[in-house]
């Protein structure tokens, strides 16, 4: 009678078995046939991402129609490695002027005022924007604050900075 027993909890065991793996199988055939986004955002694939941006004066536009030498730095005003970036930056302002450069974040404008004010980040090639978490996410992927991306006149990525980096790794690419 044991061996009844036991023989029944194999079968079952190996019936429940066969459904996992059967059904693992089903949910990996249905993934494949899913349309799979591009690893690389397009933003890596050497060309401005299109992302729309908010400006204070509340003029829209596109990172696409920017023309120019252009920096994008994403930040946000509470982050310490990006108040030491400013802090970095703002020293070195005048290696910037070539560029037009858009500090770029989700956070309220009245924020990004503040912390352009406060690290005296000001010139006529320097803008800040505001575009929503999940536009900076399709565009670029989940990238830590801040990270610097330099683009050539001709819109194409030259380098990208990913997190806090110091002004010496960025200033020989100006």
């Amino acid at each position: 009678m044991n061996k009844k027993v036991l023989l029944i909890i194999i079968v079952i065991a190996g019936i429940v078995g066969w459904m996992f793996v059967s059904r693992k199988q089903t949910v990996l055939e249905e993934d494949t046939n899913t349309p799979v986004q591009a690893s690389a955002p397009l933003a890596l694939q050497n060309d401005l991402p299109n992302l729309p941006l908010l400006k204070p004066d509340q003029t829209k536009l596109s990172t696409k129609e920017l023309k120019g030498k252009t920096i994008i730095i994403f930040f946000e005003p509470d982050c310490e490695h990006c108040q030491r970036e400013a802090n970095e930056m703002q020293k070195h302002l005048p290696a910037f002027a070539n560029y037009n450069v858009y500090f770029v974040s989700p956070a309220p404008m009245d924020q990004m005022q503040q912390f352009f004010m406060k690290y005296n980040l000001s010139g006529p090639n320097i803008s800040y924007a505001q575009t929503p978490n999940s536009n900076i996410l399709q565009e670029f992927g989940a990238i830590p604050a801040p990270s610097i991306f330099i683009y050539s006149e001709q819109g194409k990525l030259v380098k990208a900075f990913k997190g806090e980096t110091p002004m010496d790794n960025i200033l020989p690419l100006l």
